[in-house]
């Protein structure tokens, strides 16, 4: 019986599922709108508002600051508890992540600054024209705040809208938001277990050395993020009418509109934060220490020496062993090696 070997490969190919997409480079960004906007100098009908784009995007992880240090001694062994405070005082459905809590503490933060912002321009404003103040909003990612539209000259509207101040203003912050995050988020490391606490984690810690201490430094662990804020778009309306971009307004309008911005930055203009944002995670590294100093007697700090210069030695003789087989299967001989015992000399104590 023939058999088609093209036709069977051909029908067992269909059986098989495509290929995997490739996993792409990790780059992790998440962004915060801004919206800011104002009357157009010299024309109270028109309102202007610019939005920006706050992008945090992780660098990396970096050790956060010591949450416990703890010293065992030689054959010591001890169990360390450690929870997280904010599981214990909020309930499931008003636990969120990190991220979500750091999105809701920048609004909080920046509602105040938006507050004690539309007081000075509604001090500065009394004398030189009206002003209507208009609400932030604020959605998981999206948060609008600076919304006071009042009547400024065309120098307090450039710097009010400089995309450099604008992310100056954003560092603090986030700052305070991600400082506000760790506070609500710590961690406590204890070696006393709370009876009345089940979601307790544990972990035991035994240091095996014969003669020296070994010192544990517990440290959260923190994301690092990167900030650079960028203008998005510019939008404009008349009357309270709807936003809309400056080339949807009427010809004649949208030049007049045009000219008066023509020393303002325009969308795309970047700005490259130098600081960086800390966010914390749920994560503890323990970083051993072993102590500099020996607790044992001489005769047996002499004797555990010996032992390990032997140890040493072997090992060495077990690596040459490995390049000599390398080297003869290179050449295609395989010799069996007997290198024979080791000789180690002991000194009376």
């Amino acid at each position: 019986m023939c058999i088609d070997l093209n036709k069977e490969l051909a029908t067992h190919a269909e059986c098989v599922s495509p290929e995997s997409p490739a996993w792409l480079p990790w780059q992790h960004c998440f962004h915060i709108y801004e919206f800011r906007q104002f009357r157009l100098p010299g024309n109270e009908s028109i309102e202007i508002r610019v939005k920006y784009d706050h992008q945090l995007c992780l660098k990396g992880r970096k050790q956060g600051p010591l949450a416990y240090t703890l010293t065992l001694l030689p054959q010591e062994e001890i169990t360390l508890y450690h929870y997280e405070r904010h599981r214990r005082v909020t309930s499931a459905t008003a636990r969120f992540s990190e991220r979500t809590s750091f999105y809701e503490f920048t609004q909080k933060v920046s509602g105040k600054f938006q507050s004690k912002s539309e007081e000075e321009i509604n001090s500065t404003s009394k004398s030189s024209g009206s002003v209507s103040g208009s609400g932030g909003l604020f959605s998981i990612g999206i948060i609008s705040f600076g919304g006071a539209s009042g009547s400024m000259s065309s120098s307090s509207s450039k710097a009010f809208t400089d995309v450099k101040t604008v992310s100056s203003e954003f560092e603090n912050t986030a700052k305070i938001a991600a400082q506000a995050v760790e506070t609500e988020r710590s961690i406590v490391v204890s070696t006393y277990e709370e009876k009345d606490v089940v979601d307790v984690t544990r972990r035991l810690l035994r240091n095996d050395n014969q003669c020296r201490a070994v010192t544990y430094f517990v440290r959260r662990v923190f994301e690092v993020y990167s900030l650079s804020t960028s203008i998005v778009s510019i939008e404009v309306r008349v009357r309270g009418g709807d936003w809309m971009v400056i080339d949807a307004l009427p010809e004649q309008l949208a030049k007049l509109v045009k000219k008066a911005l023509e020393r303002f930055q325009t969308p795309g203009t970047k700005h490259d934060s130098e600081v960086e944002v800390y966010l914390p995670t749920d994560g503890l590294v323990y970083e051993p220490e072993l102590a500099h100093c020996c607790s044992c007697e001489p005769q047996r700090e002499y004797r555990l020496h010996l032992e390990n210069e032997k140890l040493k030695a072997e090992v060495a003789m077990m690596e040459q062993e490995v390049e000599r087989r390398k080297a003869l299967v290179a050449k295609g001989e395989l010799a069996v090696f007997d290198p024979g015992p080791a000789t180690v000399v002991y000194e009376d104590d």
